[in-house]
């Protein structure tokens, strides 16, 4: 007797292919389950797990401020808005609209036990709108101002030529990148 078109029959060889393929997808999804499992052993995944902590804690404390200036003030994404502007009323009081401020590595700031984190320029850039490098940046040699700390505090001076320029960049070097 014939099988009428809509009535599909399989054979006991194309079951055993379903079968492996089904055996297939659930050996990948224990395999992808595993390795997501170990990837939150490592040392990294714990670390962005704590920024995205500190980012929550922010929030929980910023959300209830309105103002921007009140809710920017706060440590917010492992950058000190604060000291940020800070640099920029020095360059304004400086009058220097075209300011490139170079920036110290990370650990410069530790060693002088400084709690400030250097932006990215693209960062420095957005929350100051001033253009900022670092000292190991190709457009370093083009800088006209450089962030020290002096007792204490964080400083932005004037570079006065391109010798001065040179031993800054030289001194930023003896710090290793973060």
């Amino acid at each position: 007797m014939p099988v009428p078109n809509h009535i599909t029959t399989t054979s006991p060889e194309h079951d055993r292919q379903g079968s492996f393929f089904s055996m297939k997808k659930i050996l990948l999804t224990l395999v992808s389950i595993a390795f997501i499992a170990s990837l939150s052993q490592l040392n990294r995944y714990h670390e962005w797990q704590l920024k995205l902590e500190e980012y929550w804690q922010a929030f929980e404390e910023q959300k209830n401020e309105l103002s921007v200036e009140e809710r920017m003030n706060f440590y917010n994404n492992g950058y000190a808005y604060r000291d940020c502007m800070e640099i920029k009323r020095h360059i304004d009081a400086a009058g220097a609209a075209d300011a490139l401020i170079l920036f110290p590595p990370e650990s410069y700031f530790k060693k002088e036990h400084i709690d400030f984190i250097p932006p990215e320029p693209a960062v420095f850039y957005y929350l100051t709108g001033l253009s900022s490098t670092h000292f190991n940046s190709a457009i370093a040699r083009n800088a006209n101002f450089f962030v020290h700390i002096n007792n204490q505090e964080i400083r932005t001076v004037r570079i006065k030529s391109p010798a001065q320029l040179a031993q800054i960049i030289a001194y930023y070097q003896k710090y290793e990148m973060q």
